[in-house]
């Protein structure tokens, strides 16, 4: 099959592609994809670059965010039949995931219909829908108290929006975290958070209820995911990659095969 692998971390230029990479192989509780799209990520770079502290096997194909249709199944697959669309979930993401082709466990995947990837770690992951109504029980309003603060923020970026997010909460607030895009060691204050008492929550991830309200509201039209106009082939990932780094773009950025 055809792949863009990552033999070891650095720059653009250690994303290999090749075009007779091996072929995947599957359990009796996989499913083969052939993959149809793969939206970029931030956690895309992140893992080309390497990241102190977090180990990534090499070589490994990058890409959190996959749709495709079911090539084949294991023996025990019960609930997917080749020809079905489907998004992976990118909650724990399966080892050599490629936008042609890849082994996925059953679990992992979600029923698709007129949907795609374009709709994985930036909507489910840290979108308002899935984050606070889990998080925090229901949608809630940011309203100003009479101490002149916020209940709540929302930071998915880290960086030097770190400490102003800390500032602009009330005593008691909460600051919910769920990326670091902009940096994952920001310069941290902790006077605001002993002195107004502040509660700082953290999130990985999603539910596979989330996941699914969150279709619900794309297939309903409520949300309209923003894409790049430009779509990339496998072979022009690193453009696309290098589009995503230097933040020349406003959507998601997609990678066909």
């Amino acid at each position: 099959m055809r792949a863009v692998v990552l033999h070891e971390h650095g720059g653009p230029e250690r994303l290999v592609y090749e075009a007779d990479y091996r072929d995947p192989k599957i359990g009796a509780g996989d499913v083969l994809l052939a993959m149809r799209a793969c939206a970029l990520n931030y956690h895309d770079l992140f893992t080309r670059r390497g990241m102190p502290g977090i180990s990534s096997p090499l070589p490994l194909i990058l890409g959190n965010d996959l749709a495709g249709e079911v090539a084949a199944v294991g023996p025990q697959v019960t609930d997917f039949t080749p020809g079905e669309r489907v998004l992976v979930d990118p909650i724990g993401k399966l080892a050599g995931a490629t936008v042609v082709a890849c082994a996925s466990s059953e679990e992992k995947l979600t029923h698709l219909k007129s949907l795609g990837a374009d709709i994985g770690i930036n909507y489910a992951g840290t979108d308002w829908v899935s984050e606070c109504h889990r998080l925090f029980g229901r949608p809630r309003v940011f309203d100003r108290k009479a101490s002149g603060g916020l209940d709540m923020v929302v930071n998915f970026t880290g960086g030097e929006t770190w400490t102003r997010s800390l500032k602009v909460l009330r005593r008691g607030g909460r600051l919910l975290t769920c990326g670091a895009t902009a940096g994952y060691d920001p310069p941290e204050d902790i006077r605001y958070i002993w002195t107004f008492e502040l509660n700082i929550q953290g999130s990985n991830g999603w539910t596979r209820e989330d996941v699914h309200a969150l279709l619900d509201l794309v297939r309903t039209r409520k949300l309209e995911p923003v894409l790049h106009p430009r779509r990339f082939r496998l072979p022009e990932t690193r453009d696309a990659m290098a589009l995503l780094e230097g933040r020349a773009v406003v959507g998601k950025v997609i990678v066909t095969p």
